[in-house]
């Protein structure tokens, strides 16, 4: 038997609504629903953070790559539900895609890597991939803070994650620059910034 429900008004921020239809797409929920477990798992006191500590998890994980669609949602889900603070997005030479997308994001109770993922802005199918995880980035305030490396890094693939993030992050970083970013791995397709970022709320 189902438990009784009651309606609740609530005013939230746009952009933690935002956030919320964010996580919501990313987990196949509708936003109540995900709104809902976010305020159970709250109240019912447990917490990611908790648990990597509890379970004395590594500090440094690899995300291994499945379908570009599935990549681009797990690091969504990873950034919000790990609260990520940072997040550093480069490319790595690939012989058969030019490029291909390598990010770091950092969390308070890990950081994580992805370098092994095929997504890349070469080929129009794996665009929209990308689109939907900047886009999703975008949404949970972290690609205005997103920094990157002055140029293509080393395939760090067959490292450690510990040695992959110390060995990327002694490269000189600067601000993520995102017409700059999609210009340089675009492989020469006309891509407009605007189409990465969430749209304004009018």
């Amino acid at each position: 038997m189902s438990e009784d429900t009651s309606t609740f008004s609530m005013r939230l921020p746009s952009s933690l609504r935002e956030r919320l239809g964010v996580l919501a797409k990313a987990n196949h929920h509708s936003v109540n629903a995900e709104a809902v477990a976010r305020l159970a798992l709250s109240v019912d006191g447990g917490h990611s953070r908790g648990v990597f500590e509890a379970l004395q998890l590594p500090r440094v994980l690899r995300l291994y790559a499945t379908a570009t669609s599935t990549d681009a949602d797990r690091l969504l889900t990873v950034c919000a539900e790990l609260e990520a603070d940072l997040v550093i997005l480069a490319a790595r030479s690939d012989p058969l895609r030019d490029t291909v997308l390598v990010a770091i994001v950092r969390t308070p109770s890990v950081t994580c890597i992805m370098d092994t993922s095929l997504l890349t802005l070469a080929r129009r199918p794996r665009v929209f991939d990308i689109q939907k995880l900047f886009k999703g980035l975008d949404a949970l305030g972290l690609l205005q803070s997103a920094q990157t490396f002055e140029t293509v890094v080393d395939d760090t693939s067959e490292m450690e994650p510990a040695a992959a993030v110390d060995h990327l992050l002694r490269r000189p970083r600067q601000r993520f620059d995102l017409p700059a970013f999609l210009a340089l791995h675009g492989n020469g397709q006309a891509l407009e910034a605007s189409e990465f970022l969430v749209a304004p709320q009018l």
